[in-house]
């Protein structure tokens, strides 16, 4: 029997070498064929992609060269700009062109300096500010250059401008801190210097999102496995897609600068790795991809051990024919196969495009994580865009008492309210109507510089944030630390006008409101503003009214805030002296309503209604004698009319529209005149023999009004015209018929021939056949 055994053992082993020898040999040469295939395909399909990043990236550099050149050609205009930055009248279409620019490239460019190197200022496209060297935000950036050194041409350089000037945060302010942490992901700068041009040394320079790189970049590790290196035309790494990306100014992040040198890994490739390197014909920008080994050669390595899986399964199978004959081998074999089945339990698998892809819980717990990630950076870049309206729209809602966030919400977007007391200051700007100094400058840039102005100017006690409220009207909310004395916020505001009256030359009338100490009751604050600003409506501009100070006015009844004035008062004059065209009672009836104005000090609401009632009278009017595109014309006026604020321009306004409007009506009424006069010269001409009341009733006038008619049309009386057309008719009818004088008479309108004859004698000076022997001659 142990002989028996024995023989078995010798078959079994001879099998196994038969089987296994052939078996690994095939293994090795599918493994090197397979290898190289991979590596070859690897390399084909990798170096398309690289070639698409590398066109579509030189593309955008081309764009973002052809802009700076762009702007190179227009630095003369900048400088004359950044000279009389808010006071020239072209700072608002530079500020818009600096918009537009960026909005085109709104996908790869994140925001555009400006540096006067000679005169140590710098623009920044962030916050439309032109500030000195000492207060702009990127220190970094401006330590760099020098304004004796001269250089040529765009250069670049990777950076993180947030870590570069951290030292620099503690003597920021806090809107400064908050704009500089929006560019603290890493971003690429193309710089160029403006050449020595005069006595001016400058630099522009764009700052660009890595967005487009880092797309690409995961594009190409999902694709291929592979890492993007791009270097620069001095070879000098500009971008490595592995670098992190921070989300915190606390995360260390490693950018390439300008004076690192290329990493070791762009040396070589490794043993099995693949290297694909172009450049760029117009750039000279350098693309590498580094693929590693296992990027290609794992799908191999699992093909090679399913192959020999395989070959063990089909030797298996024959052994199994040899331990069905042995009872002695079977059980004892059988029971390692079990073990080894054991030892390795089969794993769900999921076939990609990429091979076999284990789908296990980690995988998809990262995958569910990345995604997330994706939609919250979304969400940031959307925050970032629309920063400064979120921001507009929060302390609308604040001033309007809605406000529903949290203070650490409202922290997010540059609204700190750290202190316990509030107030709100409003401020009405001049109309650009009234000041010479406005025109040619939109209302949406003085706005925003009166903003600005106003935010600088009261941000000493606490923090100031200014919301634009309409076209004439600013309102801060002034969050500090106890309530300041009535004597020192008055003269706050007033070196808040005079630098409105110095850079802007334009005149600030401002209320100021109550304190509170609760954010939720800002809103009676706001509105005591604007009940302080409406007061000074009859006065001059310039004025600085306290809510106390009105209510102390109240209290000792120098001022009654609830009087108002009605139109209905005045209606139904004003209507009756306007279809009278009596400029006289007009005239009286306006100084009544100016001196009941000043004594009543009416409020702002009343004002509007009174101005809406009147505009409805005179609509009335123009739809009674049916004016046609003229009304249209004056509605625009009636707009305008509509805007303004203080009663005495209302008024003034008020009486020349009702000028015009009486200038329409005369002008109707001499038209309607002259073609009624018209009509009676007319029928008189058309029948001689009418008489006065006859040719009067034809035009539906009385005998006096026609011949009043006719006197100012043609200086005479109608019957006078009769008779003057009876002797013209008669004067042809002797000059160009034979008819006896008999008939002549009966044409021309008389009853018998002696009478003709009078009046043509006592008209002519002579009879009727004395004139025709005299022209028939």
């Amino acid at each position: 029997m142990f002989r028996y055994g024995k023989y078995q053992l010798m078959m079994i082993a001879v099998l196994i070498i038969v089987v296994l020898l052939p078996l690994a040999s095939l293994a090795a040469v599918n493994f090197t064929m397979s290898l190289s295939n991979a590596k070859e395909q690897t390399e084909r399909y990798s170096r398309q992609l690289l070639e698409q990043t590398m066109n579509e990236h030189g593309l955008m550099d081309e764009q973002m060269k052809n802009m700076m050149f762009d702007m190179l050609g227009n630095m003369d205009h900048y400088y004359a700009v950044m000279d009389e930055y808010y006071t020239n009248t072209n700072t608002l279409g530079f500020l818009k062109e600096m918009e537009q620019r960026i909005g085109i490239h709104d996908k790869s460019v994140l925001s555009i300096y400006l540096v006067d190197l000679t005169n140590r200022k710098a623009y920044s496209s962030f916050d439309n500010r032109l500030q000195p060297f000492a207060s702009f935000y990127d220190q970094a950036f401006l330590r760099q250059f020098d304004p004796s050194v001269e250089r040529s041409g765009i250069r670049y350089w990777t950076r993180n401008i947030y870590k570069e000037n951290e030292s620099a945060l503690e003597l920021m302010s806090d809107t400064i801190k908050d704009k500089l942490a929006q560019q603290r992901e890493g971003m690429m700068t193309y710089y160029m210097y403006v050449g020595h041009s005069g006595n001016r040394v400058g630099v522009i320079a764009v700052n660009l999102r890595l967005d487009f790189l880092r797309a690409r970049g995961a594009e190409l590790k999902e694709k291929t496995g592979g890492t993007l290196f791009v270097t620069d035309f001095r070879n000098e790494l500009l971008f490595r897609a592995d670098m992190e990306r921070t989300a915190d100014a606390g995360t260390s992040v490693e950018i390439p600068g300008k004076q690192q040198g290329l990493p070791a890994e762009l040396d070589s490739a490794g043993e099995h790795g693949l290297k694909l390197s172009m450049r760029h014909q117009t750039s000279k920008f350098g693309y590498t991809l580094l693929i590693p080994q296992a990027a290609f050669a794992d799908r191999v390595y699992r093909q090679t051990a399913s192959f020999i899986v395989i070959g063990i399964l089909a030797a298996a199978f024959s052994l199994a024919a040899v331990f069905a004959a042995s009872r002695y081998l079977y059980r004892p074999i059988s029971g390692i196969v079990q073990l080894v089945g054991q030892a390795f339990p089969p794993r769900a698998e999921k076939l990609g495009q990429g091979g076999a892809l284990i789908m296990d819980e980690p995988t998809f717990i990262r995958q569910t994580v990345d995604r997330v990630a994706g939609e919250q950076q979304i969400m940031k870049e959307a925050m970032r865009k629309h920063r400064e309206t979120i921001k507009q729209h929060l302390l609308d809602k604040i001033l309007m008492g809605q406000l529903r966030d949290t203070l650490e919400e409202l922290r997010r977007f540059g609204i700190r309210l750290d202190f316990t007391h509030f107030t709100v200051i409003s401020v009405q700007l001049q109309g650009r109507d009234d000041a010479a100094g406005l025109k040619g400058i939109d209302s949406e840039l003085i706005r925003y510089a009166i903003g600005n102005i106003a935010e600088e100017t009261l941000r000493s006690p606490g923090h100031a944030f200014a919301c634009l409220k309409d076209r004439e009207t600013v309102s801060i909310l002034l969050n500090s630390p106890g309530e300041m004395p009535s004597q020192e916020l008055v003269e706050l505001c007033g070196a808040l006008q005079t630098s409105a009256r110095g850079y802007m030359h334009v005149q600030l009338d401002i209320g100021i409101g109550g304190y509170r100490s609760d954010v939720g009751q800002v809103w009676q604050s706001y509105r005591e503003s604007l009940q302080s600003l409406a007061y000074s409506k009859l006065m001059d501009w310039g004025v600085i009214t306290l809510y106390s100070e009105l209510e102390r006015m109240e209290a000792q009844g120098e001022i009654d805030l609830g009087q108002t004035i009605e139109w209905e008062d005045y209606e139904s004059g004003y209507i009756r002296a306007v279809k009278l065209a009596d400029k006289e009672r007009l005239a009286e009836l306006f100084a009544s309503i100016r001196e009941e104005a000043k004594e009543k000090r009416i409020s702002s609401s009343a004002i509007q209604r009174f101005t809406l009632q009147f505009l409805a009278s005179l609509t009335k009017l123009y739809g009674e004698y049916r004016f046609g595109g003229s009304r249209w014309e004056l509605e625009s006026l009636f707009d305008k009319l509509a805007q303004r604020m203080r009663f005495s321009e209302l008024l003034a306004h008020m009486e020349r529209l009702t000028g015009q409007f009486v200038a329409l009506l005369e002008g109707k009424r001499a038209y309607i005149n002259r073609d009624l006069a018209e009509r009676a010269i007319q029928t008189i001409r058309s029948d001689l023999s009418l008489t006065v009341e006859a040719v009067a009733d034809s035009v539906s006038l009385s005998s006096p009004s026609l011949n009043k008619l006719i006197r100012e049309y043609l200086g005479m009386s109608t019957g006078e015209f009769i008779v003057k057309a009876r002797i013209e008719k008669a004067k042809e009818l002797l000059e160009r018929t034979e008819s006896k004088i008999e008939e002549i008479a009966g044409l021309t309108g008389y009853a018998t021939a002696r009478g003709f004859y009078k009046i043509f004698k006592e008209v002519t000076g002579m009879t009727p056949s004395e004139y025709r022997k005299l022209t028939t001659r």
